[in-house]
């Protein structure tokens, strides 16, 4: 494996070496060289020629990582946009409705009780808004997982495994061990992965049932006529502020899994 690296190397230095303008550099700093009076100038050249190659080489070294991470951002744009799971418009509509049903119920309640209970429709835009985020968080996980076949790894892991314990030439069972590392990569990611959605259908489960929550104790507040109504309306608020807290911090966590999963 090392061998290869070094080959690997050794080809991109020599096709950074012997570009025209590079070349083009080194021949003039040659003739500089034979020249005494200009030997400063053709020293400072080759300078330059080595800088010059190495900067090539590294850009050529750099390129196919950016094209993977553009068609794997690509990729992750894609699923974002593509339509929502029926359950999860459900789960929008949802919220939706109980936030609306939270600020009517705000806004019809008197004045002196509507500037107590504002600050909890305030909070319910607020937990809609991160829902939505996580709504297209999980509807991005789910188009991602529906590509893999996780069954089917597991039994090329196990093929490998048996292929790797009846070769007897060094070097091929070193490349189905790499070809086994691969996988077994690709699977860890897929199961973190995995797990990840699991959470985020849970978290979007606890907003809607918060959120209703949230409703019927506005509507109990209505009903019995409660004075003074804030320290009730306070603990809404709070339990609402939190959740959208929680939620700030669980998407930031989801989307780093996701930018280092996704691009494995």
């Amino acid at each position: 494996m090392e061998s290869n690296q070094q080959r690997r190397v050794a080809q991109v230095l020599w096709r950074a070496a012997v570009r025209p303008m590079n070349l083009l550099l080194l021949l003039l700093s040659t003739f500089l060289l034979l020249d005494p009076r200009a030997r400063a100038y053709g020293a400072l050249g080759l300078l330059l020629y080595v800088a010059a190659v190495y900067a090539t080489a590294w850009q050529a070294a750099r390129a196919p990582r950016q094209e993977r991470a553009a068609a794997a951002e690509g990729a992750g744009q894609e699923d974002a946009a593509a339509p929502l799971e029926p359950c999860y418009q459900q789960s929008v509509r949802v919220a939706e409705a109980a936030r609306r049903r939270l600020r009517a119920a705000v806004e019809s309640a008197g004045e002196a009780r509507a500037r107590v209970l504002t600050p909890i429709a305030t909070q319910a835009d607020q937990v809609v808004a991160h829902l939505e985020g996580l709504v297209t968080r999980a509807q991005q996980l789910r188009v991602f997982l529906g590509r893999g076949n996780r069954e089917h790894w597991v039994q090329e892991l196990a093929a490998l495994d048996e292929r790797i314990a009846a070769c007897t030439d060094e070097f091929t069972r070193e490349q189905y061990r790499q070809a086994r590392r691969a996988r077994e990569e690709q699977l860890r990611s897929f199961d973190d992965l995995a797990l990840c959605l699991g959470r985020v259908e849970a978290q979007i489960t606890n907003v809607l049932s918060s959120l209703e929550a949230a409703e019927a104790k506005v509507m109990r507040l209505q009903a019995a006529d409660l004075h003074p109504p804030g320290p009730v309306a306070d603990t809404v608020t709070r339990s609402l502020q939190e959740l959208s807290l929680e939620m700030t911090g669980f998407q930031e966590s989801i989307d780093a899994t996701i930018a280092i999963r996704m691009r494995q």
